[in-house]
């Protein structure tokens, strides 16, 4: 028995999100949930996951005691993630930023 929650993606309804999403997608497809799960592990430490691949599926896997606190402080996160997306490339810099510290730490060892 548990709780799993799966946050799904779509593209923006305003034009210019729109081409940046897709810009981002042509990338690689289900990218843009990569964004949103690398963020919130390395500036809120919390744990997702993609759900699968090519499918902007982030899922969230919470303990069944989560209460309000916990609850209010995944949706401030999530909140703090998404305006980072939606301000600019400022959340593709951190990806690959992260992205490229684990290559290279995997490449000394």
């Amino acid at each position: 028995m548990g709780l799993m929650i799966g946050l799904v993606f779509g593209e923006p309804t305003t034009p210019a999100l729109r081409r940046r999403f897709r810009l981002v997608e042509t990338l690689r497809s289900a990218l843009f949930s990569q964004m949103i799960v690398v963020p919130l592990f390395h500036r809120h430490r919390i744990l997702t996951q993609v759900a699968a691949d090519n499918m902007n599926v982030v899922k969230l896997l919470p303990p069944l005691i989560a209460g309000d606190d916990e609850v209010e402080l995944f949706t401030d996160a999530l909140d703090d993630v998404l305006q980072s997306a939606e301000k600019g490339s400022s959340l593709i810099f951190e990806f690959g930023k992260t992205m490229a510290k684990g290559s290279l730490h995997r490449a000394r060892l």
